[in-house]
């Protein structure tokens, strides 16, 4: 990815696009660390006139170089997905975004579905530049005072608002949906729990969180025979499965073939909606340095796992006349995932960034 950046970033300059780092990549940044919130590099493009002849010309020098400028609309608003090309049916896993900014007198802005965040101008300008892994980038000057005054801006990508939130008519689908897959997951006599906010809002609240968006469900591998079985069943069910695999991530865990299943109602037969249930499946084994076996799993290309000790027993958790599996120290759980104020609502939480069980752990990576 780096020498990718490398060759962007120059290309960029050469057809006259003016640019910033931007999103987490800048705040990234400013902590010597590009990747620390997000793998994918994002780029902030200034207003500029003739911009889609710059494109033109950017995707034909990049072309040249094995990399592909692909127009892209994302969250309902253009940008350029940059993506270097290992061979003829082969592509790079990590992706550039070029997102240009808008201009409304004083400010720089971005208005996409789940955000809207606005820079000053005399905020960013004038550029400065900075040396990351001998590449130079351009940022806004004061770079850090930047970033610590827009961390939330910066972060909003992360924090977006989804299209699905748990108002009552849609907690109600959703709870339909958990208590399908909870039958059929004990019918299979499954080790499975309610995950992440599921579990906080049902333990903690006695409901699905107002603010969540989605169903999280664990399931520990216990063979292949079992996740094939599963998927077999599901499938003939009314929803519409779709299987997830691990990265391809050198620095990823692979324990399995199968990372997750998203599960959605469907729309008409090929189509669906926007609610979903994520169930994530653990591998149980040993990690280097644990002194007991962990749970692994995978989520925003980042490694995590469970203390065996807190998953290997579990309990039942009645909801609504149904039995919905969680961990028998549910508190622990919440603890280790959510921190010790677990117990304290917070709205705006991001599984890459403030997930405990992925951040306390990515030295074992």
């Amino acid at each position: 990815m780096i020498q990718s950046l490398a060759k962007v970033t120059k290309a960029i300059d050469q057809v006259g696009l003016a640019y910033i780092v931007g999103d987490e990549s800048l705040l990234g940044l400013s902590e010597n660390n590009l990747d620390q919130y997000r793998f994918n590099p994002v780029l902030f493009q200034l207003p500029v006139s003739m911009a889609w002849l710059r494109y033109i010309a950017l995707a034909l020098m990049l072309f040249s170089q094995g990399i592909i400028v692909k127009p892209k609309i994302v969250y309902g608003q253009f940008r350029l997905k940059i993506r270097a090309k290992l061979g003829p049916l082969k592509k790079a896993q990590n992706f550039i975004f070029l997102i240009p900014l808008k201009q409304s007198e004083d400010q720089f802005f971005i208005k996409e579905i789940g955000r809207s965040c606005h820079f000053p101008i005399s905020s960013i300008l004038p550029l400065e530049t900075v040396m990351y892994q001998h590449i130079p980038l351009w940022v806004p000057h004061n770079l850090d005072e930047f970033a610590l005054r827009y961390r939330k801006e910066l972060l909003s990508n992360s924090y977006r608002k989804h299209s699905v939130v748990f108002d009552k008519e849609s907690a109600q689908k959703a709870e339909s949906m958990l208590f399908k897959i909870a039958d059929i997951l004990n019918h299979q006599n499954s080790h499975w729990w309610l995950e992440g906010g599921t579990l906080l809002g049902l333990y903690r609240d006695g409901k699905l969180l107002d603010w969540d968006h989605d169903i999280d469900l664990g399931l520990r591998f216990e063979s292949e025979a079992q996740v094939n079985g599963l998927l077999k069943v599901l499938k003939k069910t009314e929803y519409f499965i779709k299987i997830l695999d691990f990265p391809k991530k050198k620095e990823l865990w692979k324990p399995g073939k199968i990372r997750l299943f998203k599960i959605f109602p469907r729309r008409f037969y090929f189509f669906h909606t926007d609610l979903c249930v994520d169930l994530f499946i653990f591998y149980r084994e040993d990690l280097l340095g644990m002194d007991e076996p962990v749970y692994k799993y995978v989520v925003h290309e980042r490694n995590g796992y469970h203390p065996s000790s807190i998953l290997d027993d579990l309990d039942d958790l009645m909801y609504r006349g149904h039995r919905l599996g969680r961990p028998r120290d549910a508190e622990a759980f919440l603890a280790s995932k959510y921190g010790e104020n677990w117990k304290t609502p917070v709205k705006e939480w991001h599984v890459a960034i403030d997930d405990k069980t992925i951040l306390n752990n990515m030295e074992n990576s």
